[in-house]
């Protein structure tokens, strides 16, 4: 369990995290947004990060902003800086 201060830490998180995401929906408009970390294992925090981007959409409909929220993996953060490295030394 999370303490209080702990809580309004993750909550303004996830409120932060929806509103980069409904920019990224208001000014590139990616076909489908794939949301991942640990952050988001609550319904609670995948509820609220979704009202705050649907909140935050200027003339798209929710239907327009698909979100899908991936399954927690333990190495997922290792294999995405695994993968930048290799984007950006070897194939640069």
């Amino acid at each position: 369990d999370e303490g209080p201060a702990v809580a309004a830490l993750l909550d303004e998180a996830v409120e932060a995290l929806g509103l980069a995401a409904a920019n990224l929906f208001n000014f590139i408009g990616p076909d489908l947004l794939a949301a991942d970390g640990r952050i988001f294992a609550p319904a609670a925090h995948r509820e609220r990060f979704l009202q705050v981007l649907r909140a935050n959409l200027f003339g798209l409909s929710a239907q327009e902003a698909p979100v899908e929220f991936m399954p927690d993996a333990p190495l997922t953060g290792a294999l995405g800086a695994a993968a930048h490295v290799i984007r950006h030394t070897l194939l640069a």
